[in-house]
């Protein structure tokens, strides 16, 4: 449920401008930016503007995951990914499953077999040199091995990678990425997909390396021509030159007084001329323009006014 302070915010900010660049990128499947930075400080509104192009994706039936950052849930780049995949659907990802739970699963099996009532199964059986006895209860039997077969490929969620590997976390990351970029390539091939990442200046340095250096990479190389990437953070990404006809950036800048004036008039203060404008004065200054701040003074001057002891 949305904090009355967020209600005045989306009251206030409408961002349409925003708004109508995101749908036009929808819309235009040879986009040529499929990356958008928003950027601004807090209050700015970045939060409200991200929920409504992600309600633009849910009405126009888009695929989209979304990756937000937290000082309680600190993604790394493999909780990023594992997000994403159960975002769009973890039947898409199965190779990325299978390469994760080989990392960072010990491989090890131990097979119980219960049985609730006496049964028979293949008693007495014989088998000629050479053949294959199949699917039996659900176990496949071949030649030197029994192969146990799940049609739906789970993560088991290890975080820890195991040790018994022969491999550096570098090459790992690498691989498991590019298994990851290849599901996700196959995934777009039905259709456009979005992906979500917010506060992504709380993500770990690492976290923040890969994502350009890895995840965004397949777009330098031509890779994932269907999917698109909205990040909003509170600080301008440093983006050098490989990435400026990639990123299509969204600073979101203060309100101006006007703006101010136009919310007291929708709030029915019904105030005097000389009244709105020292309200319009009186928050501009408190407020520097940020519209969280805005909305809160603003509410709070029409509780005191609408007060019947003001």
């Amino acid at each position: 449920m949305k904090s009355i302070a967020e209600q005045r915010l989306a009251q206030l900010v409408d961002r349409e401008d925003e708004m109508k660049n995101f749908c036009a990128m929808l819309e235009d499947p040879d986009w040529p930016r499929p990356i958008t930075a928003i950027w601004g400080e807090g209050g700015i509104g970045k939060s409200s503007l991200l929920s409504r192009m992600i309600h633009e994706c849910s009405v126009r039936s888009l695929a989209k995951a979304e990756v937000l950052w937290t000082d309680i849930y600190n993604y790394d780049y493999l909780a990023v990914m594992r997000r994403i995949r159960d975002g769009l659907g973890a039947d898409k990802f199965s190779e990325f499953t299978k390469l994760v739970n080989y990392f960072f699963t010990d491989q090890s099996i131990k097979v119980d077999l219960s049985v609730s009532s006496p049964i028979k199964v293949g008693e007495g059986m014989t088998m000629a040199q050479g053949s294959k006895a199949g699917v039996i209860a659900g176990v496949v039997f071949e030649p030197g091995a029994i192969v146990i077969k799940d049609q739906v490929i789970k993560d088991q969620m290890e975080t820890m990678p195991r040790r018994d590997l022969a491999i550096s976390d570098s090459d790992r990351m690498a691989r498991i990425t590019g298994q990851f970029l290849q599901d996700l390539n196959a995934a777009a091939a039905s259709g456009r997909i979005i992906i979500f990442l917010d506060a992504v200046e709380k993500a770990p340095e690492l976290t923040q390396k890969w994502l350009w250096g890895g995840l965004f990479d397949a777009l330098l190389q031509g890779h994932l021509d269907n999917v698109q990437f909205v990040i909003c953070g509170r600080n301008r990404p440093a983006i050098d030159d490989r990435w400026q006809l990639l990123v299509d950036e969204e600073r979101l800048a203060p309100l101006k007084p006007e703006h101010i004036a136009d919310f007291l008039d929708r709030l029915q203060l019904n105030l005097d001329v000389t009244q709105r404008k020292i309200a319009v004065d009186t928050i501009w200054v408190a407020s520097q323009g940020n519209p969280l701040k805005i909305a809160n003074i603003a509410g709070e001057l029409a509780r005191m006014w609408k007060s019947p002891n003001k």
